[in-house]
């Protein structure tokens, strides 16, 4: 029996409310700590790279995936990001937030 993976919108929505913050910047900010180096590597690249348009990026992954042209060299680990671009984008879109307005390049490696 195959383990699923878990589903990380579900819990980037825990984070979000593990505390008691007061307003949706101090919220968003609270979340932001909690993201993986990934997540936030593929919010700043989606800001830098693809103007903020999550589906441009799920589209030039998915065309590196199978060999198609693409813009960016992501990485190695396409599929994992493929799932953390939909995850992030639909929070954004279920949220009515852009996570790239709480992530900096500084925040990468920070502990969390």
């Amino acid at each position: 029996m195959a383990l699923s993976r878990p589903d990380v919108g579900w819990m980037l929505e825990q984070r979000l409310h593990m505390t008691a913050p007061t307003s949706v910047d101090e919220q968003m900010r609270h979340l932001v700590a909690t993201l993986s180096d990934a997540e936030r590597m593929l919010i700043l690249l989606n800001r830098e790279l693809y103007d903020g348009q999550w589906e441009q990026m799920r589209d030039d992954l998915e065309a590196r995936l199978v060999g198609r042209p693409y813009i960016f060299k992501l990485a190695y680990r396409i599929e994992d990001d493929l799932a953390r671009v939909a995850r992030l984008w639909a929070f954004e879109r279920t949220n009515k937030v852009t996570l790239s307005d709480y992530v900096q390049l500084d925040d990468l490696g920070r502990t969390r």
